[in-house]
């Protein structure tokens, strides 16, 4: 598994915020996410810049939790046509542990393949895929983090499939709900809303003719059920609610976050995870908050770090439940110019600073 620079195709506007970090063809950082100063913007437009993609290295080996075919192999296309766009999110800023990474990608591609036996489930994702584009790579993303939290967990081969099917499918009711409503840029009416809240129940409505699992339906019908009972459609409470669709309630806000939507985008990883963190015990469960920051490796040692005071650092290691507050060395003052004596700062006992930008240095 590699992360490695591919030639894009793009525009540069000062009007417009670049949405990730750009290189030179030797992986020298152009331009990171974020406001384009003017004079930058024609320099970039003079000359090719490229971007990190993911790839599987060819014939790479992973293995899957508690399967028979654990010397499985599969080619590097298989992430590229399951979910790519994933690649954008959770790869370039190596979110997630990139061997569990893997076996979630394979994974899910070996249960899409599945569901080709069954059409009318594979129709109904194509539906969703036609209907509205951004519902059908939610719901991937959505299944992809289910599957490495459920793993963590320790779920069963066979829980897995249950799980991520739920997840492949819980927002399927929005095939009955408007795009104009879906997608609508501005908030919604009261009436509006109470239409996409009745999303779960004409999901398992849609669902009835599917033979799902008791399991894979209770996750459609509950996922926006919350830990403190104030979710919907059934106000459910703490363990009321089925295990499947506790994992997916934080699987399904988080990628929400942090993805672009007409009404508003998305937010850096680490501010969601501090959210996150804020509403274990409240919105979600404990337990599942807990496996889920496990999963999640946004800060990796040796990535460079900049805080909020413009000096800039190394990432050596963070510790739960602080993800988003590492040990950095700092190697550089605010001017960029590299200090005479390194210092450690542990931003867990500094709450004065936070890391404001951060680049990685898997570039090959």
């Amino acid at each position: 598994m590699r992360l490695v620079l591919k030639p894009v195709q793009t525009e540069f506007t000062p009007e417009n915020p670049a949405k990730r970090d750009y290189f030179d063809e030797k992986g020298v950082l152009l331009l990171s996410k974020g406001q384009i100063p003017h004079a930058l913007a024609d320099i970039l437009n003079s000359q090719q810049v490229y971007s990190l993609h993911y790839e599987l290295s060819p014939n790479q080996e992973v293995h899957f939790p508690n399967s028979p075919n654990s010397g499985y192999l599969k080619h590097t296309t298989v992430a590229e046509r399951v979910c790519p766009w994933v690649q954008q999110i959770y790869i370039q800023a190596e979110l997630i542990d990139s061997c569990l990474f893997a076996n979630g990608i394979l994974f899910l591609d070996q249960l899409i393949e599945e569901l080709e036996a069954h059409p009318l489930i594979a129709a109904e994702l194509e539906a969703l895929r036609d209907y509205d584009q951004y519902t059908y790579m939610h719901s991937i993303s959505v299944a992809l983090l289910s599957y490495t939290i459920a793993s963590v967990i320790g779920y069963s081969r066979e829980k897995l499939k249950a799980l991520v099917l739920g997840a492949l499918l819980h927002d399927i009711g929005k095939l009955t709900i408007p795009v104009a409503i879906l997608n609508k840029p501005v908030s919604l009416s009261d009436e509006e809303y109470r239409v996409v809240q009745s999303h779960p129940t004409r999901g398992v409505q849609r669902s009835s003719d599917f033979l799902l699992p008791r399991d894979t339906l209770s996750a459609i019908m509950e996922h926006h059920e919350r830990w403190n009972g104030c979710g919907y459609p059934h106000r459910l409470f703490k363990d009321e609610i089925h295990p499947y669709s506790r994992i997916i309630a934080v699987a399904d806000v988080f990628d929400a976050l942090i993805t672009d939507r007409p009404y508003r985008p998305g937010i850096p990883p680490y501010h969601a995870i501090e959210m996150m963190i804020k509403e274990a015990g409240n919105n979600f469960s404990p337990e599942i908050i807990h496996a889920f920051l496990q999963t999640i490796q946004i800060y990796p040692a040796n990535s460079l770090v900049t805080l909020d005071n413009g000096e800039s650092g190394v990432v050596m290691e963070y510790f739960l439940p602080h993800p988003t507050r590492p040990i950095v060395r700092i190697l550089f003052d605010s001017e960029g110019r590299p200090l005479e004596n390194e210092r450690i700062v542990n931003l867990i006992q500094d709450p004065d600073h936070y890391i404001d930008t951060v680049k990685y240095a898997w570039v090959s």
